[in-house]
């Protein structure tokens, strides 16, 4: 996984949106799904349904609650 792909996935992870990631880096909505795709099948995550499945354990683990961390634009 690319480090600009990491970058991008710690921003969804923290709740930013598509537009938010885009306004960030300057880069297009295309740009940053790319990134999205390519970086969830690097991490084995090629499926909606595997997105799912990891959001729910990692909700269900208290890792996630739905909104931003502290601090973050």
């Amino acid at each position: 996984m690319t480090r600009r792909q990491r970058q991008i996935v710690r921003l969804r992870a923290r709740g930013l949106t598509i537009a938010e990631i885009c306004d960030r880096y300057y880069l297009s909505e295309n740009t940053v799904k790319h990134h999205l795709h390519a970086a969830f099948r690097a991490l084995g995550l090629g499926t909606l349904r595997h997105r799912a499945r990891l959001g729910r354990a990692c909700y269900l683990l208290g890792r996630y609650d739905g909104r931003r961390e502290s601090g973050s634009r």
